[in-house]
């Protein structure tokens, strides 16, 4: 049931109507600083952790699913807000272009825009675990606009670099156990030396030091990925011809430098976090940032 919750000392103006959730389903973990210009946009930012797109949820009882949780209260959240009025757009991550609606093709998890649609009216919806807005925008209709804001050039680089980041981290924790073992870090120092097309001559301190530098490098260019791929959001949400807060569902890695970048364009932001989040991503980034550190 949505309810307003006790104004907090010092809430903004702005942020006064964005604590209309269903604060069984989300908390508000951050927001912007506030902008007083009237006209400026309004970002409720929730927080989604990942389905793995490669699990097709119409063979497996999506319930299973560790995620499960948390994409039904990004459903039951947005559902909620589309009954009262209080949001008619909804941008996405994860398609580039267009409106998901009835000519919007692409699948995720199995599910296409017409297949939800054809089960929108069943009380098992709710359940239905694919892309939480293609989701919302099927049963919503016409009531509603999702708006695909990101840039798919950039989600590829940057699936690259988490890869080699990975590649990176899974070298260095070998070589770092074994350095002084050097018949047993062999395999792993050779394949270092042909990643990284190091001198065939390479010590262990040596690859250690280089996979070190660039794993930082990797991190780098990850970075790079998310920031342009949240200018991109911001473009889409800057673009939509509502008078209504935006609302934006995406990996909770992307909330601080998203933060960052809306309040460079004065905008206004509030930063919801489902019950059952969980930051797999943003604890992977903070991990990996940690092992540089003490490097």
């Amino acid at each position: 049931m949505l309810s307003l919750l006790a104004l907090l000392a010092g809430t903004p103006a702005f942020a006064k109507s964005a604590e209309f959730f269903d604060s069984k389903l989300m908390k508000k973990t951050d927001q912007c600083q506030a902008v007083s210009d009237s006209s400026a946009k309004t970002v409720y930012l929730i927080k989604q952790w990942h389905l793995d797109p490669n699990v097709n949820t119409k063979d497996q009882k999506p319930q299973k699913l560790p995620q499960a949780a948390n994409q039904i209260q990004i459903h039951d959240q947005l559902m909620a807000w589309q009954k009262t009025g209080w949001i008619d757009t909804v941008v996405a991550e994860g398609c580039e272009g267009a409106e998901m609606d009835s000519k919007f093709k692409p699948a995720f998890n199995g599910w296409d825009f017409k297949a939800l649609q054809s089960k929108a009216g069943e009380s098992s919806y709710r359940n239905i675990l694919t892309h939480p807005v293609l989701k919302f925008e099927a049963k919503a209709g016409d009531t509603v606009h999702a708006l695909c804001g990101d840039d798919l050039s950039e989600v590829k680089k940057s699936q690259v670099a988490l890869s080699d980041a990975r590649g990176d981290v899974g070298y260095l924790s070998r070589l770092s156990a074994l350095r002084d073992q050097p018949e047993k870090a062999k395999s792993y120092l050779e394949g270092t030396i042909e990643i990284l097309k190091l001198k065939p001559n390479t010590t262990i301190p040596e690859a250690i030091k280089a996979l070190a530098l660039d794993l930082k490098a990797t991190l780098g260019r990850f970075s790079d990925s998310t920031h342009e791929r949240n200018l991109s959001f911001t473009r889409k949400i800057n673009q939509a011809k509502t008078s209504k807060p935006v609302v934006l569902v995406i990996g909770g890695l992307h909330a601080n430098d998203l933060k960052q970048v809306f309040e460079s364009k004065k905008m206004n932001c509030v930063i919801l976090e489902p019950m059952a989040y969980q930051n797999d991503e943003e604890s992977l980034n903070q991990n990996l940032q940690k092992i540089i550190e003490h490097l």
